[in-house]
């Protein structure tokens, strides 16, 4: 119309008019560009993701970080991972009430330890119980003991395991050690709470219906089961004992924390803490699947 009465007006005044921003005026639409891809980066993902195939983002990264030396920002994982689609489904948070105070964790190995017991379905032998000991400050699996018998000298044998492991025989040095546990049969039984007092250890137990107080095991129990148990099905105890007896030692030596800064237990307590560990992978278990099918692995100087 303006044109047709030979009548000029300014973009500037124009867009003041119809109360439009003039950056919308010049706004040009550019075409979005392919994510780039690092394809030698998402191989290495690949490898870690199929032996650990219950690892998220942080720990796959941790991983190739802190284990495998390669210098790569988390933020890149996590685009690769999530380009490829390999990340693991987030939980949903729970809203239940927290207990307040009384943290389990502690600053020094031999402060504090904790046991609890778990149940695995072991295949014709049926159900079998496992408890463990663990370290409240450096989360190293001391001892544990799988057993179709839920009664407390399997306990009481797993504490010994753990006393021996950290001390020696004799366990002379455990006279200021405090034992969490919760306030189950086992534990509050006449012969366990004989066999703490005959090695000079004193027993705590959490508040009823409080499992959060006693965190630093139920997490290694959930830990242990998406990680190992979940992944398999047993055909018998022994099988179950032979794979959870190399899970353990792969979690105490091998597996990075990310509260003890990324390193594993042993290299927590160890003054060289944070030499490099060369280690082969596992088995392999995996459940995600892959868009192009990578060189196969076999030890850590083919990630480097």
């Amino acid at each position: 119309m303006l044109r047709e009465e030979n009548q000029e007006v300014s973009i500037r005044r124009l867009c003041r008019v119809l109360e439009v921003p003039r950056s919308s005026f010049y706004y040009v639409r550019h075409r979005a560009r392919a994510p780039v891809m690092d394809e030698g980066l998402a191989r290495r993902i690949w490898r870690v993701v199929q032996a650990y195939p219950a690892y998220g983002i942080r720990k796959v990264w941790a991983v190739l970080r802190h284990r495998f030396g390669i210098l790569v920002n988390r933020k890149k994982v996590a685009r690769i991972m999530r380009l490829k689609g390999w990340t693991l489904r987030q939980r949903r948070p729970r809203m239940r009430p927290r207990a307040r105070g009384w943290p389990s964790r502690t600053a020094r190995s031999n402060e504090r330890w904790a046991t609890d017991v778990t149940h695995l379905y072991c295949g014709r032998d049926g159900w079998c119980h496992l408890p463990l000991v663990i370290d409240c400050a450096d989360r190293e699996i001391l001892g544990w003991r799988l057993s179709k018998s839920g009664k407390a000298m399997v306990a009481e044998a797993a504490l010994e395991d753990a006393l021996i492991r950290r001390f020696g025989p004799g366990a002379q040095r455990a006279k200021h050690l405090v034992l969490r546990s919760d306030n189950g049969l086992i534990f509050i039984a006449r012969s366990y709470r004989s066999t703490v007092k005959d090695y000079g250890l004193s027993q705590e137990f959490i508040t009823p219906y409080t499992p959060e107080q006693n965190g630093v095991i139920e997490r290694v129990f959930r830990t242990l089961k998406e990680e190992c148990i979940w992944l398999r099905r047993f055909e018998s105890r022994d099988e179950a004992e032979r794979v959870i007896a190399r899970w353990i030692e792969q979690y105490n030596t091998w597996r990075p924390h990310e509260a003890l800064g990324w390193m594993s237990p042993t290299q927590w307590r160890s003054p060289q803490g944070r030499s490099r560990i060369d280690v082969q992978f596992p088995e392999v278990t995996t459940s995600r699947p892959y868009v192009s099918q990578p060189a196969d692995v076999h030890s850590v100087d083919e990630m480097a």
